[in-house]
């Protein structure tokens, strides 16, 4: 998962969103919007690269795995199952403590601020599906609420919330962790105030480690993935360093690879980011400092380049 900026201020008017919008009430489908969502991922007026998951962060090019998702349930919005919530606390070693009442919200069913684009992995079946666990105490949404305009307390990460997209890394083997070191407790008390909590090291852990069992992070196919992207991006920063000491002229080329293989529209562009950062920490070659900077600031800057707000 990586922050997606959304909804972006610069597409109001694209031309997918305002023929949908059109329709008001009669609205069809959301799965007629995909194009609009891939655009939130590259430079206003660029083509859109294929379809990419926006929590696994796969390309995925069947259609019949591809999948518009409600982030807020329009249908159930169900708390995790007992063997569900047992199986992440068994890898938790603490108890972890939510509201027990399911929760649809049917009127944000054709809201394209709701939408995100998942895979059948994250989403299907022993994926996210109808699950939406709130936090205990949460407040709740009353029908016709927007949960932008409402501080409500999900305890799954939202791609769209730059915030929680930060909660997590790669690590060298493919394995998807939390970037908050782990917590031995969240004690009950902890959720009387969960304003004041909510982006504390409890709470990061303990929703980052949900989200990578209900999204299948972990799946072994995309562990495999991470670490032949992981390793392809460390083979590069390690024939750059190699390119520097050499006095190549080329270097330019390899710093753009970089920066692609990292960019938000790119498969599995958090790994490439979590191995640049690894490499940055273990590199003596002070060249290489500056050029990592560079590479990063790349990054950070296509995010802060556009707006988003939920008023569009």
């Amino acid at each position: 998962m990586i922050a997606i900026k959304f909804p972006r201020e610069d597409l109001k008017d694209d031309p997918e969103l305002a023929a949908w919008l059109a329709k008001a009430e009669s609205r069809s489908d959301w799965k007629e919007l995909p194009a609009f969502l891939l655009r939130q991922l590259v430079h206003y007026g660029d083509e859109p690269s294929p379809y990419k998951c926006w929590y696994t962060e796969i390309q995925q090019t069947d259609r019949n795995a591809q999948d518009i998702e409600h982030f807020w349930p329009k249908g159930s919005g169900k708390p995790l199952s007992t063997a569900k919530k047992q199986m992440i606390e068994d890898e938790l070693s603490f108890e972890f403590f939510q509201e027990e009442e399911e929760q649809p919200y049917p009127w944000l069913e054709k809201d394209h601020r709701n939408y995100r684009l998942a895979t059948a992995l994250a989403n299907r079946f022993t994926g996210k599906r109808d699950y939406f666990p709130l936090a205990l105490n949460s407040p709740r949404l009353t029908t016709g609420e927007l949960p932008w305009e409402k501080e409500v307390y999900p305890l799954l990460l939202d791609p769209a919330e730059p915030q929680d997209a930060a909660l997590l890394m790669v690590v060298p083997n493919g394995q998807i962790e939390p970037i908050t070191a782990a917590v031995d407790d969240l004690p009950r008390s902890a959720y009387n105030d969960l304003a004041a909590n909510w982006r504390q090291d409890g709470f990061n852990y303990l929703r980052a480690k949900i989200s990578i069992h209900i999204y299948q992070l972990n799946d072994s196919g995309l562990v495999q993935l991470r670490k032949k992207k992981y390793e392809e991006t460390m083979a590069k920063l390690e024939e750059l360093e190699r390119q520097i000491d050499s006095a190549y002229s080329g270097t330019n080329y390899l710093i753009d690879e970089l920066k692609k293989m990292g960019a938000v529209d790119q498969a599995l562009a958090l790994t490439a980011r979590s191995a640049v950062e690894d490499f940055k920490f273990r590199s003596q070659h002070p060249e290489m400092i500056p050029i990592i900077d560079e590479i990063q600031s790349h990054w950070q800057d296509f995010f802060d380049r556009y707006n988003s707000s939920w008023e569009l």
